[in-house]
């Protein structure tokens, strides 16, 4: 396993070790299980869309973040951006998105919720005016990137998603 990690993650010096542990939480902890999961529903005549949410929000840290995280769609998703305060009139938690929304914010937003809108009255995301998603089978990892613009691609986190699911093995193995 580690021979594997170290082809995948580039660990020759400090400053690029540090770097690629977001890398390996994403792999270990997102892409890996989602690919099982989506995986497993493809096999049962299950439709999927994937989707990376890749756009970077605002948030009290400024350029301090500078990858998206975790749940960082989800302002974009219920159209939440704001600039207001904390719970109850408290600061806001330092991720908390907050300032400078540009209108490509506002735009991706009115994209994701016509995306969700439309799978949840028809099981489909895709609509006429909207890019194509492409529907995830095993033979492709195809999903769809919410950026800076909105991108097709294939192969999400592939060579991670293989790491989680050799991991995943060896352990249930009892190494």
């Amino acid at each position: 396993m580690v021979p594997e990690l170290l082809v995948e993650y580039d660990v020759t010096s400090p400053e690029t070790a540090r770097a690629q542990i977001a890398h390996v939480v994403t792999d270990m902890y997102f892409a890996g299980p989602v690919g099982v999961q989506a995986n497993g529903h493809t096999q049962v005549s299950s439709p999927v869309w994937m989707y990376q949410f890749s756009r970077v929000p605002p948030t009290a840290l400024g350029t301090a973040v500078q990858a998206a995280y975790h749940g960082g769609e989800v302002v974009y998703v219920f159209d939440t951006m704001t600039d207001g305060p904390g719970t109850a009139g408290a600061p806001p938690h330092p991720m908390a998105t907050h300032g400078d929304w540009t209108e490509i914010d506002r735009q991706l937003s009115e994209t994701m919720i016509s995306y969700w809108t439309q799978f949840a009255a028809t099981g489909n995301p895709n609509r006429a005016g909207l890019p194509a998603w492409p529907e995830f089978s095993a033979s492709t990892d195809a999903y769809l990137d919410l950026g800076e613009t909105v991108t097709r691609g294939e192969g999400l986190h592939r060579a991670g998603g293989r790491l989680y699911n050799n991991f995943e093995l060896t352990r249930r193995a009892g190494f």
